[in-house]
């Protein structure tokens, strides 16, 4: 996390609404999915701006 995002993950007065997902970058294994494209177990790799600003 850099320094932008941890100021807005603990300085309420930043952060409209929750739950927040900081950054615009993550990695993960996908635990559910109703995408056909995606299955349990699939590692992911997600960026993008808008993830950081709309999610």
């Amino acid at each position: 996390m850099n320094f932008k995002d941890g100021i807005g993950a603990f300085q309420n007065r930043l952060v409209k609404s929750y739950p927040l997902v900081t950054g615009i970058d993550l990695s993960g294994t996908i635990i559910e999915s109703t995408d056909e494209r995606f299955k349990t177990g699939d590692e992911v790799i997600v960026t993008g701006y808008k993830l950081g600003r709309r999610i």
